[in-house]
């Protein structure tokens, strides 16, 4: 699979850092679509915020259930 590379996403970070900057108490959650960038948004958002931010980043494995 050829990978894209991360552009034009700015409207999206900036929504998420005046969530960040508005209410850093709370837990903020991403979702969307399998495969739209979710993941890779916010791994790029980390690295610009600040240290005295704490991230909690967690990313479950796929599961696939069989019935038998």
């Amino acid at each position: 699979m050829k990978r894209i590379g991360f552009y034009d996403r700015e409207r999206e970070m900036e929504e998420i850092r005046d969530i960040l900057d508005s209410e850093p108490s709370l837990l903020t959650f991403v979702y969307g679509p399998i495969n739209s960038g979710k993941t890779t948004l916010i791994t790029h958002l980390i690295g610009q915020l600040p240290e005295e931010y704490v991230v909690f980043l967690h990313k479950p494995q796929r599961e696939i259930h069989i019935e038998l």
